[in-house]
């Protein structure tokens, strides 16, 4: 997907793994596995060891999840007891130990590879593009909003950046190799560092403020847009927490609509560049995928997304259609794209 606009290889990445974790179902999670795994592949580059550290990261995050599961102790006590383990109090309603059974482990264990999801997607994201594109773009869309999440957008390559500077010479020539040593405390401590360096170098380099043919009317839309994005993001999951499962939907459809109008407001103002024929059959996919999410009771997806306490899981076949018709048109843009970029080097 280096060959697509920053936005259409969010949006894909995300559609993935939105519909593995929403769907809550091994076999689409296993998919959506699959999936990253070979775009990965697929894109290569200087960056990979982005994602081999962020497959890394996803089995701790996986570890960590079950040991909570195990420690801590479950409300519900239904289903066959797998695990007894002596109960303490701590305080009013915090407890550890206490029985475990498989109901409880199977839906924290999807829980841990939902999160696992989320980091293994963000390490995809930072192969395929660097640091400083993503900055831009999300700064495109949400202004001086960029500035709190800078230091996190730089922290994988920074870390490549320490594990190639500590790497022995006979390693320098491929960063996947380097990403299999341990990485030290003090190297972490490094790469924190160079995270907050490469923000702050970037926050010297962009500009803030940008004067383009639609003048300051156009400056104070691309501002009105900016930070209206950056609270509908601050707002949706405040929103889950409470509770109510309509008005989330309604704060993700505004936030959809507002990224539409930020997107043309910018292209207009070129301050962005538009999309290319490459990124239509990709969004064309996503949007199929979405539209098998939210008919998934009408094509009996719900019902095989549903894994009983104990049973095997169904395999939603819409979804899964849809997810390999992502992962298949992102092959073919990847394709086409090297092929006629060797053409044109070529010629």
């Amino acid at each position: 997907m280096t060959q697509v606009h920053p936005v259409t290889a969010f949006l894909a990445v995300a559609s993935l793994v939105a519909v593995a974790i929403a769907g809550a179902n091994p076999l689409i999670m296993a998919l959506a596995v699959v999936a990253l795994a070979l775009l990965s592949s697929l894109a290569a580059g200087p960056r990979r060891a982005c994602f081999v550290d962020a497959a890394l990261t996803a089995i701790v995050v996986v570890a960590i999840w079950l040991a909570f599961a195990v420690l801590v102790d479950q409300s519900d006590t239904r289903g066959a007891v797998v695990l007894t383990l002596p109960r303490r109090q701590l305080g009013a309603g915090v407890a550890i130990g206490g029985v475990k059974t498989v109901t409880w482990l199977e839906q924290m264990a999807l829980r841990g590879v939902g999160a696992g999801l989320v980091v293994l997607g963000l390490g995809l994201l930072a192969q395929l593009r660097p640091a400083r594109t993503w900055l831009n773009t999300i700064s495109m869309l949400f202004g001086r909003w960029t500035d709190l999440v800078a230091p996190l957008v730089c922290l994988p390559e920074a870390v490549l950046a320490t594990r190639r500077l500590d790497a022995p010479a006979r390693r320098l020539a491929r960063s996947a190799r380097a990403a299999r040593t341990h990485l030290r405390p003090e190297q972490l401590v490094n790469a924190l560092a160079g995270a907050e360096h490469l923000a702050q170098a970037w926050r010297d380099d962009h500009p803030r403020v940008g004067a383009g043919p639609s003048g300051a009317a156009g400056a104070r839309w691309r501002g009105g847009m900016a930070v209206l994005g950056g609270w509908l993001v601050v707002a949706i999951p405040l929103v889950m927490l409470i509770g109510g499962p309509r008005l989330p939907i309604a704060l993700v459809a505004a936030l959809i609509a507002w990224g539409v109008g930020s997107c043309v407001v910018h292209v207009r103002s070129q301050r962005a560049v538009p999309l290319s024929a490459a990124d239509w059959p990709l969004l064309g996919a996503c949007l199929l995928l979405g539209g098998a999410w939210w008919a998934r009771n009408v094509t009996g997806d719900a019902a095989a997304l549903g894994v009983a306490p104990g049973g095997w899981p169904g395999l939603p076949l819409a979804l899964t259609a849809g997810m390999a018709l992502v992962v298949l048109a992102a092959v073919v843009v990847e394709v086409r794209g090297r092929a006629r970029r060797a053409g044109t080097h070529h010629a």
